[in-house]
């Protein structure tokens, strides 16, 4: 099986992902401005029902293709290599849209400035989710004793330094083509 082909699908799918979800929710975080409702009790408490059916969404559509490679056959190995897909995604996903979204960026990505990940503890800048991945990712790797998953994990790291070098001339774009489209609306309306 050729996991790191599958794993960079992944990535740049959760890219993607993440450049909608700027588009969808701007400004304003965690759909705090989207016209969805959130739950306020059990264990999806504070998600709102936007986060539930993209979840959904990521999860079939990340699970999916590993079964077909592992020609449906579930095992332990199977749901490793789902694990790992998964897990991959909504790492990259929740990290790039800080890094494309050019009202947060890299520098305001604190705990202070991220009311939905500041309930959790931070260390050295990053939240307790993004440490409890990058193990999951490590552990699934050693656990399935497959050297492609350690090899893309490292393509993954190179990947997001290009991509976080970019994210400045994405920044203008967008704030370029932003104000591009506020003058025209004025001017038409």
């Amino acid at each position: 099986m050729n996991i790191i082909i599958l794993s960079q699908y992944t990535y740049f799918y959760a890219i993607l992902f993440s450049l909608l979800e700027v588009e969808i929710e701007g400004l304003y975080g965690w759909g705090k401005k989207l016209p969805t409702f959130t739950i306020t009790t059990g264990i999806f408490k504070n998600f709102t029902f936007y986060h539930l059916i993209m979840a959904a969404i990521v999860f079939l559509t990340n699970i999916f293709p590993v079964i077909l490679v592992m020609n449906y056959q579930f095992s332990i190995k199977t749901l490793c290599y789902c694990t790992f897909n998964v897990t991959l995604w909504f790492m990259i996903e929740d990290i790039f849209w800080f890094v494309f979204n050019p009202h947060y960026t890299l520098k305001k990505y604190t705990q202070k400035h991220i009311e939905w990940h500041s309930w959790q503890p931070w260390f050295f800048g990053m939240p307790l989710h993004n440490y409890t991945c990058v193990f999951l990712l490590l552990f699934t790797s050693w656990f399935v004793q497959d050297q492609e998953l350690l090899y893309s994990l490292i393509i993954c790291l190179f990947n997001s330094l290009g991509l976080i070098w970019l994210a400045p001339s994405y920044h203008l774009f967008y704030k370029t083509q932003s104000s591009y489209l506020c003058r025209n609306a004025r001017v038409t309306s």
